[in-house]
């Protein structure tokens, strides 16, 4: 390796300057040192936004398809489930620790479910994803701008959350059809 500065055990080159790492659990373990500080103290802090965006998100998409003269859309168990399976397939991707690639496609997920018994449906699968939650829901509403007010959806399911290693809040609504 002639010409080649190789980098030492040490983790500094040899030419003098420095290589900034980020440790993995070093911003656990500051939230878990706060954390017992404030409660020692009787302080209590509140849970991150990581929980459920799902009230924003169902707002949103509310909103966007009152604006056409179409039916609201329903809420369905099957769909609700599937963006569930899609959300933690999409999170664990993130965190690396998936066995597969996330779900892009849900027919084959309702398929198994037993969604449409049979019958032609037609879905669609709309994603977000952004730095705030109101971001990932605006993409989300990008994608679909021609979707959501379509009368030929009439339910839906829906799921938001945030994903502590990627730094993005996530969301997922899947439109079913007759």
């Amino acid at each position: 390796m002639k010409g080649r500065t190789r980098m030492p055990a040490c983790g500094r080159p040899r030419w003098g300057g420095s290589v900034r790492r980020r440790h993995p659990s070093r911003g656990r373990t500051a939230l878990a040192l706060l954390t017992m500080m404030a409660t020692a103290s009787g302080v209590a802090l509140a849970a991150p936004a990581a929980a459920d965006s799902s009230d924003a998100l169902n707002g949103a998409l509310t909103s966007s398809r009152s604006q056409t003269s179409c039916a609201q859309l329903q809420r369905d168990p099957l769909l609700q489930q599937t963006t569930d399976l899609v959300m933690k397939s999409t999170q664990e991707w993130l965190d690396f620790t998936a066995r597969d690639v996330p779900v892009q496609d849900p027919m084959p997920v309702l398929k198994d479910l037993g969604y449409g018994g049979g019958t032609k449906v037609e879905v669609k699968m709309l994603q977000g994803a952004g730095t705030t939650e109101a971001a990932s829901i605006h993409g989300l509403l990008l994608e679909g701008y021609k979707d959501i007010p379509s009368c030929s959806y009439s339910t839906f399911g829906s799921s938001g959350q945030y994903n502590d290693r990627s730094g993005f809040y996530l969301t997922v609504i899947i439109l079913g059809g007759p």
